[in-house]
């Protein structure tokens, strides 16, 4: 069993990659420029990592302070690595009884889905320079917002992660209202999306 954060993680993590394939403009719908077509810093706010810890395309990941300026965005087995940052946490939970025995209950998770990038200077996957005074910020950061909705979308029902079985008995997973949450001092842009997760006729006792 994983927390219901744990779960939301999980989700955005392994399906991202379909998600840019079904939304980028080579060879998907063309929702998201090919240069927005990135894979960002996935994470559980409660991590206890080091922000100097690093991930596997040797990124910084966890603790309270990520870096989240770059260099140059570039391709890794054909996959764009960003510093754009996703945070998950859940913000509160209810449950209640449907039935006169009060032997099964239901379950709703109310989620929040962080999401941040920064308008800097770095180099695209196309070779490309950014300007401080250009629309990037506001454009990978609505990309990234399609990139999460369209996951949330299509796992609405519930996620078959393995065979035919709902992964941790998440019946549905629905997108709720979506805030803007901006510094423009420090060149961040960011959204706050909530999400609610429900888990239904879960027997008492278990």
């Amino acid at each position: 069993m994983v927390s219901e954060t744990e779960y939301l993680v999980d989700l955005l993590e392994s399906n991202w990659i379909d998600a840019i394939n079904a939304l980028k403009t080579t060879g998907g719908n063309g929702s998201i420029a090919d240069v927005h077509a990135v894979k960002p810093i996935i994470m559980d706010i409660r991590s206890f990592t080091s922000g100097k810890t690093v991930d596997a395309q040797g990124r910084t990941k966890g603790g309270n302070r990520i870096n989240t300026a770059s260099k140059k965005e570039a391709a890794i087995d054909g996959v764009i690595y960003s510093r754009d940052v996703i945070v998950v946490m859940e913000t509160g939970n209810s449950v209640e009884y449907p039935t006169l025995a009060w032997d099964i209950r239901n379950e709703t998770y109310n989620m929040s889905i962080s999401v941040r990038t920064r308008q800097d200077d770095r180099i695209l996957n196309d070779n490309t320079r950014i300007s401080p005074q250009g629309t990037f910020g506001v454009e990978r950061i609505q990309s990234l917002y399609l990139l999460v909705r369209y996951i949330v979308e299509q796992k609405r029902r519930g996620w078959l992660k393995t065979g035919s079985q709902i992964y941790e008995n998440v019946n549905y997973i629905m997108l709720g209202d979506r805030t803007e949450s901006n510094d423009k001092k420090n060149r961040i842009f960011g959204y706050k999306i909530n999400v609610v997760m429900k888990k239904l006729a879960k027997p008492v006792g278990c």
